[in-house]
């Protein structure tokens, strides 16, 4: 009996026990639910800048595109399209574009443009001009076969050009007739002429006319030299800014 009683004590003790372990957990309600949600920006557009290169001939013809020329934006360079534009991708601010020609039939050039919408379009035309030889000097070096000339012309006031060396036709001590463009010689034909290849020089005229000199040194003896073909090549710049969003 008393064996009984023990037993029975025991089971309530381990029924009791059992029921201590487990936790009754009341079931999940919408309200403890927590969404953890963020939304990031969307990535910003860049800023585009386009930069046309054109040139103007001497002639009066239309500008014209010029593909291949080098422009840098910065310290990026690329190349012109066909249609004469460079494409970068870049931020606002102030940036250095600087242009060059690859086959140095245009002169460097530099600008700073300042960028503040997205789309941004710089068009950099050079102008092609001519100065007419208002006076030419010639020293003939008969022991070292060269002819050493200096030319005189007087550009525009208040402006700024990139000149050349002279652009002279002459006659040679063998009565040819030969072409002097800048550091190279070549022979005369009929026809339009080359196009003078560098290098220039930068100068800017002042409020009042003033004669600039030129300099060239050709290989062998001139004789003569023919003024209506002779010329000081050069330069002007032109350019314009669009912006929009």
């Amino acid at each position: 009996m008393k064996n009984s009683r023990t037993l029975l004590l025991l089971a309530v003790v381990a029924l009791l026990t059992g029921f201590s372990l487990f936790e009754i957990v009341p079931p999940i309600s919408t309200s403890s639910l927590q969404f953890d949600i963020r939304f990031s920006e969307a990535p910003a557009r860049p800023y585009i800048l386009r930069v046309r290169i054109e040139q103007t001939p001497v002639d009066g013809f239309a500008s014209a595109p010029v593909p291949r020329a080098l422009v840098s934006l910065d310290n990026f360079t690329t190349v012109t399209n066909l249609s004469g534009y460079a494409f970068f991708t870049t931020t606002p601010g102030k940036h250095i574009v600087s242009v060059a020609s690859a086959t140095a039939t245009l002169p460097t050039y530099a600008v700073e443009v300042d960028v503040t919408t997205r789309i941004t379009e710089l068009v950099v035309r050079f102008v092609e001009t001519r100065f007419n030889l208002q006076s030419l000097d010639m020293v003939v070096d008969t022991s070292t076969q060269i002819t050493y000339v200096t030319a005189t012309y007087i550009p525009p006031v208040n402006s700024s050009f990139y000149v050349g060396k002279p652009y002279l036709t002459y006659i040679d001590q063998s009565n040819y007739l030969k072409r002097q463009i800048g550091e190279e010689t070549v022979s005369y034909l009929p026809g339009p002429i080359p196009q003078y290849r560098g290098p220039f020089t930068e100068i800017r005229t002042g409020e009042t006319l003033q004669a600039y000199t030129a300099s060239a040194s050709i290989e062998g003896l001139v004789q003569l030299v023919v003024l209506k073909e002779s010329f000081i090549p050069a330069f002007y710049v032109e350019t314009q800014l669009t912006k929009r969003e």
